[in-house]
């Protein structure tokens, strides 16, 4: 599976003022094969069903990541760039607040994992 070369990087806007740093803040690096691993074991398959991993969408503080199976069914991985802090309690937070929303009825993403640790992939996923 090739990545396409714009994969780590960001290409959703543009800056007028320190261009350079800006886009330095929402590079992303991480182990595409780790979190591979991740998303299959939370489907309860193999890594190497793994049919498609791309990039989907990105925001001022995310960039989000469709990995798609083999037999069709779909995760997201959404990882926060290295420059937003503090890394542990945003993330389980969010994780928590998405639970009790679904829990009240309300239509919300199921959390399947997250990590509040900056070891994970490079640091905080949900």
């Amino acid at each position: 599976m090739e990545l396409s070369p714009d994969f780590f990087e960001y290409t959703s806007g543009r800056w007028l003022y320190n261009e350079s740093l800006r886009l330095l803040e929402r590079k992303l690096v991480f182990n595409v094969g780790e979190l591979k691993k991740i998303a299959a074991k939370c489907l309860r398959q193999p890594a190497s069903e793994v049919k498609e991993f791309s990039k989907l969408a990105e925001g001022g503080f995310n960039r989000v990541f469709q990995i798609t199976m083999k037999d069709g069914s779909q995760v997201l991985a959404r990882l926060p760039y290295p420059s937003t802090k503090p890394y542990r309690l945003p993330t389980a937070s969010e994780a928590a607040t998405l639970d009790l929303v679904r829990a009240t009825g309300v239509p919300a993403p199921k959390v399947l994992y997250y990590s509040p640790d900056a070891q994970t992939l490079w640091g905080p996923s949900l």
